[in-house]
């Protein structure tokens, strides 16, 4: 289990062919995704997913706006990140900054304030990620001199090391089931392809695709649907994860476990995981 950066297709640097990929995502969404009421006239507000999650070794794109009294007119706006806490007394370890600085060794390389708060956006991109990226994500403002502030909304991140493959908790013999295969889909460098294996002898499949949206966190939602059999129990099917551009690839299986129409059961109960590092 882990992860590597040298050839997943990761690079947050600022360089002139990465910035405009992965900042058109989060202008995207904010101009689709309707602020609160009265966010430029609040006297501080900010607006960003409450929770945000991405596959070990990928990234996440966290757009953010936010807020701040009219009656202020800086001339200019600087902004930070902080992980754990909105406050620098607890001296929270630095995420991201607009202006050159020290950060915590945690995302030296792993870190860009993407958005300009120069109009209000304070947009993030982490990657590649692992699990010690996982907690709470605050911005904090800085319009000069006495106003500045730390916002007490915030992102979430959780890291996950497989794709969540939802089962019913009951597979009738003859009786039509669906199965879920659920992936984050927030890395602006990686999009998702989602594959199902084992299903090559089952009756009645059909598979489908969508696209959620939660307050700006995006997932893929693979849908598939089949007539198991008494022979069925057993088979181990998989929810393979694949990316453009990547080795880098993830798979959940799960062994089914058939029940006749009279509560006999033809297979047992297995599940788990893979991470596939080919290539690497």
């Amino acid at each position: 289990m882990g992860y590597r950066t040298r050839d997943n297709g990761l690079s947050l640097s600022r360089s002139p062919t990465m910035r405009p990929l992965v900042a058109a995502i989060p202008t995207a969404l904010l101009l689709l995704l309707p602020l609160p009421s009265g966010i430029h006239a609040a006297p501080w507000a900010a607006w960003m997913p409450p929770a945000v999650a991405g596959l070990s070794g990928t990234c996440v794109s966290i757009p953010c706006r936010f807020g701040y009294p009219e009656e202020l007119r800086p001339a200019s706006i600087h902004g930070m990140w902080y992980f754990g806490s909105p406050y620098p007394k607890n001296y929270p370890p630095v995420v991201a900054r607009s202006r050159p600085g020290a950060v915590h060794e945690s995302f030296t390389g792993r870190a860009v304030l993407l958005g300009d708060p120069n109009i209000r956006d304070c947009s993030l991109l982490l990657g590649p990620l692992s699990t010690e990226l996982a907690g709470k994500y605050y911005f904090r403002g800085d319009l000069g001199g006495y106003n500045q502030y730390s916002f007490s909304e915030h992102t979430t991140l959780e890291v996950l090391e497989e794709p969540v493959l939802e089962v019913p908790p009951e597979v009738v013999a003859g009786e039509e089931v669906e199965l879920r295969c659920r992936v984050p889909d927030n890395c602006p460098q990686l999009r998702p392809r989602v594959t199902w294996e084992g299903i090559q002898e089952l009756l009645d499949v059909s598979e489908r695709e969508a696209r959620e949206d939660a307050a700006g966190a995006a997932s893929i939602l693979a849908l598939l649907r089949f007539r198991p059999q008494r022979e069925d129990g057993g088979r181990r099917l998989g929810c393979r994860v694949a990316f453009t551009n990547s080795s880098l690839a993830f798979e959940a299986t799960v062994a089914l476990d058939v029940q006749c129409e009279l509560g006999g059961v033809y297979g047992g109960i297995s599940g788990g995981f893979q991470v596939i590092f080919d290539g690497f």
